[in-house]
């Protein structure tokens, strides 16, 4: 995978840049590391084991916010035990190419939340399902909107800049309006009726299909 300031995939005709203008962050996201932090106001990068402390004290401050659309712990799981199972997963699927799953953080270090591609098939369907999170401090910022912008530019992306998938899935909990509207920023479309009963903690809640595909940037 290569590092440094994630550009603008070559797929993006010009013909089309109007429809696809919100895919391309308002302020600059560096993608894997690669230039000096101060280069961009976020960086998406995998989880280390140095963030163990910043990332146990954000859960802890996210934890109520999160808990109702997006809840990141398993059953009587601990904040630790939590950051161990990210670590975990993200070593583990970037080395097989499952997921690729990302911290944000600021120039600063200081963590803001998670952007994921997981579920990585490359089959009939070449596609992946895109999650995220934002900690409540760091809500209505932009954050959320150039994080999951910049995972669907590189999960489109022809191989190597980007993953070369054809289609990227968000599966969204009915009534989280915030991530509604992200999605309708980023460029994803709602799938129709298209839903289905996913857990979400110890509940099973309705989840609505949003979608983008290279045939939709293509078209």
């Amino acid at each position: 995978m290569k590092t440094g300031q994630l550009t603008e995939p070559a797929r993006l005709k010009p013909t089309k840049r109007a429809a696809l203008a919100q895919l391309v962050p308002a302020k600059p996201v560096q993608f894997e590391g690669g230039q000096s932090p101060d280069a961009s106001e976020l960086i998406l990068r995998p989880l280390e084991e140095s963030d163990r402390m910043a990332f146990i004290q954000l859960i802890a401050k996210s934890k109520n916010h999160l808990d109702p659309w997006f809840p990141l712990h398993h059953a009587n799981e601990t904040n630790e035990q939590l950051f161990e199972r990210f670590l975990a997963l993200t070593i583990r699927t970037n080395a097989d190419g499952s997921a690729c799953r990302r911290i944000g953080c600021l120039p600063d270090g200081q963590l803001v939340g998670g952007f994921n591609l997981i579920n990585v098939v490359r089959g009939l369907e070449v596609c992946a399902d895109a999650n995220w999170w934002i900690s409540p401090g760091h809500t209505g910022q932009g954050y959320a909107t150039m994080g999951v912008s910049t995972m669907i530019r590189y999960a489109l992306a022809d191989l190597p800049a980007g993953l070369g998938l054809h289609k990227v899935n968000a599966w969204i909990i009915r009534g989280n309006d915030p991530s509604i509207r992200l999605a309708h920023r980023v460029g994803l479309i709602r799938a129709g009726e298209e839903h289905s009963y996913l857990q979400t903690g110890s509940r099973w809640e309705i989840h609505d299909l949003y979608t983008i595909s290279v045939m939709d940037i293509d078209q």
